[in-house]
């Protein structure tokens, strides 16, 4: 087998990207995230295919992976291969809602029909797991898995029985166990011991029989008696009488609800009248809150505003009366003081006129204008000490006044406003009107309760003279009613206890003779039904016996299938351990040169004085020995067509003398390698010791 190219049309970050490579060794070179798991892992779904699985799986499946996340519709791709000397295409669309395969034969162009799992029809030994397992070796490393151990086991048994791969040996042993624990699930020793203990309840059950038939007689003989007993219970009752006895004491206690409701209400409107005559003498009375008391209080409050106001006028005309004394006493000073002024200038003018004609009068006239100007001045400070006089005695009286009727109007701000008294005296007024109204509608209640309390008196005669017919009763009260009443219900109930005990006897007695006729017809099927298990535990005594010989054949052929499988590994393990040394020995040049497998492909090494377990061994040999051992597996396992090896970067544990031995084994193994890599060293190694490659670059 070769592969020719890969096409990843839309796969992972690929978009219509082409590699194409060549026979021998090819070196595929590309950087971290370059794309070389995903061409990997392009390959793989190309020739496996790759579905969407569902619930968690669903996160970390190729599918998921690789689907590219603008154009999900456009997951596909297509290769190029080599199988048998014929080369072919395989299209793959792996979108989940459009899935498609289409094979075509290069050579002639015809395509092919083949189901999703294309190379089942291609190359028929070749499974996903072997793939996996063999030729492809990942980065995590190279150890394989327990699918590859079973797939080599049945190929062995294949080779030993038919040479064609048609013998599944654990799908054999997978089905004899199946096979076993569906006897085991059929438990028919459990089945034949339940039915057993059923055959023994039922025949213990028939014997019990007679017994409950002797029992139902008894009992169907004294239901007779109860029902005839019950009978003349009812017959004794006088239900007539009892009918109106609860009618007349129905009316009874109507009468003293309707009394007692009389006398509540009687007292009730007694209350009321006592607190609606009190409440109209308060509105209307001299008392403090009514009305007179608040008419007299409006009348004293009208009789101090107008005392006000007169005094208000009184002091107004106080101090006008001031005022004008004042001004006049301002006047006469400014008109003396002008009159002397005068009279003193004509003085002193004449003195001047008389100096130069007369000097002795001249004196004299001047001596006259000094005295008349001294007076003028003595008085009209005198009527000016009287102005200044009567101008206090009007600022006292004026501040008198003040304070006089500042108190007056404090006394009355302390009272309401006339307007406030006279709406509380309206609504007083108002308040009486209703509780007057309220008193006469009282009184027609009181005319109703008259009338209803001569009813009740009707009603108490009545029923007196009904119930003295049973007792010598005087007054009609609760006591002496309920005391006749208790007499009745007293008999009427003994004689309903009595009924009743009559008749859940009855009832009980029928129950028993229901349950035992029941029984007893039960009888019949208890001993058809004891017949049918009887011949059911033989049948399945007969069944138990048969699944115990296949059984004791399922083991047989378990323990030869074991045997077989254990001498091919002996014969066939002797190949395969051969060819696995052979590829250590060139892998680890000769530092180790035997290991062996067993069934389950568990490595030992032989290193000649004693054996390694694989843990034992550097991860670099460990994964020098896993690489040994799938080569060796796939090229036992595929004689038929030499598979391309495929490593994705699969040498991180290697140094560079194990690397050198591994590329001399994969150039010169003769058949198809496609190493992938980020290292240059591969490359350089190759190119410094002449080995032939094809470099690739993504």
């Amino acid at each position: 087998m070769r592969i020719i190219g890969l096409y990843p049309e839309y796969f992972g970050k690929f978009q219509k990207k082409e590699v194409r490579f060549s026979d021998g060794l090819n070196v595929i070179y590309g950087e971290n995230e370059a794309g070389k798991s995903t061409l990997a892992a392009f390959l793989r779904a190309m020739l496996f295919g790759t579905e969407k699985p569902r619930g968690r799986a669903a996160k970390q499946d190729l599918y998921t992976r690789y689907q590219p996340l603008d154009a999900p519709g456009a997951y596909q791709g297509a290769m190029e291969l080599e199988i048998g000397g014929e080369a072919y295409r395989i299209e793959r669309i792996f979108y989940q809602n459009e899935r498609k395969l289409r094979l075509t034969n290069l050579a002639t162009g015809r395509e092919i029909p083949a189901r999703w799992e294309v190379m089942e029809l291609l190359l028929p030994e070749l499974s996903e797991s072997g793939f996996l397992n063999t030729v492809s070796v990942p980065q995590t490393g190279a150890a394989t898995d327990a699918a590859l151990a079973e797939e080599l086991q049945n190929y062995m048994a294949n080779l030993s029985a038919a040479r064609e791969q048609e013998v599944d040996v654990p799908g054999a042993l997978a089905k004899l166990s199946e096979q076993a624990k569906q006897l085991d699930a059929k438990k028919l020793p459990q089945q034949i011991a339940e039915l057993q203990r059923e055959l023994s309840q039922e025949e213990t059950q028939m014997l019990q029989l007679d017994a409950r038939a002797k029992e139902r007689r008894e009992a169907q003989r004294r239901l007779a008696e109860l029902e005839r007993e019950l009978a003349e219970s009812e017959a004794a009752a006088d239900e007539s009488r009892d009918a109106e006895f609860s009618v007349r004491y129905e009316r009874f206690l109507a009468y003293r609800s309707d009394l007692r409701e009389h006398e509540d209400r009687e007292r009730e409107l007694t209350q009321k009248e006592r607190e609606l005559a009190v409440k109209e003498q308060e509105l209307s009375g001299a008392e403090p809150g009514g009305s007179e008391e608040a008419v007299r209080r409006l009348e004293a409050y009208r009789e101090k505003k107008r005392e006000l106001a007169e005094r208000a006028e009184a002091h107004r005309r106080s101090d006008e009366r001031l005022a004008q004394a004042c001004e006049s006493a301002k006047t006469s000073v400014r008109q003396g003081f002008g009159a002397l002024l005068g009279g003193a200038a004509a003085c002193l003018a004449a003195a001047v006129a008389l100096l130069f004609f007369v000097p002795p009068a001249a004196f004299a006239a001047l001596l006259c204008a000094c005295g008349l100007a001294g007076f003028a001045f003595w008085r009209k400070r005198k009527r000016k000490a009287l102005a200044e006089r009567l101008s206090a005695e009007r600022m006292e009286a004026k501040a008198r006044a003040s304070e006089e009727l500042l108190a007056l109007q404090q006394e009355l701000a302390k009272e309401p406003s006339e307007e406030e008294q006279s709406e509380r005296i309206a609504r007083l007024r108002e308040e009486l009107a209703v509780v007057r109204s309220r008193r006469e509608a009282l009184s027609e209640e009181r005319q109703r309760e008259r009338r209803a309390e001569e009813t009740l008196h009707l009603q108490e005669e009545e029923l007196l003279a009904y119930f003295r017919r049973f007792s010598a009763i005087t007054e009609l009260t609760e006591p002496a009613v309920g005391a006749i009443q208790g007499r009745l219900l007293a008999e009427a109930a003994n004689r309903e206890q009595r009924a009743r005990e009559l008749f859940a006897e009855a009832r009980r007695l029928q129950t028993q003779i229901d349950r035992l006729e029941g029984a007893l017809e039960q009888g019949a099927e208890i001993e058809t039904r004891c017949l049918e298990n009887r011949t059911r535990l033989c049948e399945l005594q007969s069944r138990l016996a048969e699944d115990t010989q296949e059984k004791q054949a399922i083991t047989l052929a378990q323990d030869t299938l074991k045997k077989l499988s254990e001498e091919i590994h002996d014969s066939f393990g002797r190949e395969l351990n051969k060819t696995a040394s052979a590829y250590v020995q060139k892998l680890t040049n000769g530092a180790y040169r035997k290991v062996t497998l067993d069934e389950k492909l568990k490595l030992k090494i032989d290193t000649g004085s004693r054996y390694l377990q694989s843990s034992q061994c550097s991860a670099g040999t460990l994964e020098q020995l896993y690489l040994a051992v799938r080569l060796a597996v796939g090229e036992t396992m595929y004689r038929k067509e030499a598979l391309p090896l495929i490593f994705d970067d699969a040498f991180a544990f290697y140094d560079d003398e194990r690397l050198l031995e591994a590329l001399r084994l994969l150039a010169d193994c003769g058949r198809q390698v496609l190493l992938f890599t980020c290292q240059k060293r591969e490359a350089e190694l190759l190119a410094e010791n002449g080995l032939a490659f094809s470099p690739v670059m993504l």
